[in-house]
């Protein structure tokens, strides 16, 4: 019997660690995959299926205030938010990873670009159309369940920056994230 606990400890100790590279890898494409199906989004009901696929169902969102919301507190103004002003171009980019045993943190700008019309020449002249890009630094909670990972919360960290007529630096040019696993 011994021997049986000392080989299964031993085989257990060279069980490798996850890759955090290759887990940093696998977030990224879930942020890809939840863009793709946000801007394909057609309806509520599109809504619902997506959250109900990629995120827990305790999923909540802390704003800068620091005031907790949970997804049925969001969901009808996430909702119009995106069909009444249609979204041109999004990307949630990593920055930093913070990798546990089934779970994972994750330092992220969260970027949304609208093109839109300047009525009141906010940005220059009366009228004309500009592409505003939104960027919001972002600390999302990942857990890992059987069916790989879902996304359990999201709080804002810092005030959005607002870009007229450019993008922020890490929209086209995305620096591979700072990963640790703890």
């Amino acid at each position: 019997m011994l021997t049986l606990v000392l080989a299964i400890s031993a085989l257990l100790q060279m069980t490798p660690r996850p890759d955090p590279s290759q887990t940093a890898g696998d977030l990224q494409a879930m942020y890809d995959e939840i863009t793709e199906t946000t801007l394909s989004a057609t309806s509520a009901e599109d809504f619902d299926n997506f959250h109900a696929v990629f995120f827990t169902n305790d999923w909540t969102f802390t704003d800068r205030a620091g005031v907790r919301h949970v997804w049925s507190d969001q969901r009808d103004q996430t909702i119009h938010a995106y069909l009444d002003a249609p979204v041109d171009s999004m990307r949630d980019v990593i920055r930093r990873a913070d990798l546990h045993e089934g779970s994972a943190s994750t330092d992220v700008s969260s970027i949304v670009i609208r093109v839109v019309v300047d009525a009141e020449g906010k940005y220059g002249a009366r009228g004309a159309s500009h592409r505003v890009a939104v960027s919001t630094p972002m600390r999302d909670h990942w857990v890992r369940g059987e069916n790989g990972w879902k996304f359990q919360a999201r709080e804002q960290v810092g005030e959005p920056k607002v870009f007229i007529d450019k993008l922020p630096p890490e929209m086209d040019n995305p620096k591979g994230p700072i990963t640790k696993f703890t």
